[in-house]
């Protein structure tokens, strides 16, 4: 994620010429169902809530506000926009696509449901939009609110994925050691498709790390999985081999017929 991403939320009164006029306790709790969600939503694609939010642009008699999603403070980028995803969740509802049911998308669909609560009664309706991108307006009006309660009695029940802590072994090449902080970080690149792990390196030697730098190698780690992703979220390194020569993986590609899906490799 290159820049910070922006949610522009806007509350409307009952009465059109009178939209700067709406309930204070409808707003903070519908801001404040926002924020949570939008933490829902950062666990649900990055395996965290590293993510914070600053209210930019906030206006004196004004019902709009917008957020600016602060990602962790880390060399490495976070994988996914909680903003962008968040819109992506709710345009899935406003279209009546098809949502893969877990913890975390339950409490989301339930959440952005909530958000309707009201709706045409205590507010005319809201909306919501990224800054830049014109075509990520979502109204939430009665109609959504139908749309948004079909949703949560229809997602689809996924297969539990597994959540813990395994020994694994991967090949690859590591990028971007960051030696700044007390528990050195790096990125590794797979041989596989160029899928990218974030690795925590304590108990790999400095000399080691600068050795292995942009080398082919195998690492031996504790994967750590969250329940949502199939991939680990983090590695623990505990050792690093140098390959002298490492085998060409291009040279088996088209071999086998894997699915185009990254993740399903694993």
């Amino acid at each position: 994620m290159s820049n910070n991403s922006r949610l522009s939320f806007k509350i409307y009164g009952l009465q059109p010429k009178e939209n700067t006029s709406l309930n204070a306790e409808v707003f903070v709790h519908k801001l404040d169902l926002l924020i949570k969600t939008l933490k829902e939503t950062d666990q649900w694609v990055n395996g965290t809530e590293g993510s914070r939010y600053n209210i930019q642009n906030l206006r004196m008699g004004s019902v709009e506000v917008v957020l600016e999603e602060i990602p962790p403070d880390t060399l490495f980028q976070q994988e996914d926009s909680v903003i962008d995803s968040f819109q992506i969740f709710a345009s899935k509802i406003n279209r009546g696509s098809e949502i893969l049911l877990d913890k975390s998308s339950k409490v989301i669909a339930k959440n952005i449901h909530d958000l309707c609560a009201g709706v045409g009664q205590s507010f005319s309706h809201a909306e919501f939009k990224i800054d830049g991108k014109k075509s990520s307006k979502i109204i939430l009006d009665q109609s959504f609110q139908k749309r948004a309660e079909k949703t949560l009695h229809n997602l689809v029940p996924t297969v539990p994925m597994f959540k813990g802590t395994v020994y694994e072994c991967y090949d690859g090449s590591l990028k971007e050691v960051d030696l700044r902080k007390p528990t050195p970080k790096a990125r590794l690149i797979l041989f596989v498709n160029k899928i990218e792990l974030m690795c925590n390196c304590k108990s790999i030697p400095i000399q080691t790390l600068r050795d292995s730098l942009d080398k082919p190698v195998t690492v031996y780690a504790k994967a750590t999985y969250n329940g949502v992703k199939r991939l680990p979220t983090r590695l623990d390194l505990t050792r690093i081999e140098i390959l002298n020569n490492p085998k060409q993986l291009s040279e088996w590609q088209g071999k086998f017929d894997f699915s185009r899906d990254p993740e399903d490799i694993w």
